[in-house]
């Protein structure tokens, strides 16, 4: 069965969501993987022109 994809979210973007989901439950579980979390989170996301589009924090670590 597929997955189903949020209205204006790419596949792409579906499959991060769920890696950064992935990640954050394995911090729990062994905290040597926070630095990839972090990594994962701070890496902004470029448009086709090379504009930054967005720009995620890690303030969802706080939650």
């Amino acid at each position: 069965m597929e997955a189903q994809v949020r209205d204006g979210q790419s596949q792409a973007d579906y499959m991060k969501n769920i890696r950064k989901a992935r990640l954050q439950r394995q911090v729990l579980q062994d905290p040597a993987v926070l630095a990839k979390l972090v990594a994962l989170e701070t890496t902004p996301v470029y448009n086709a022109k090379g504009d930054i589009v967005q720009a995620v924090s890690g303030a969802s670590l706080e939650a």
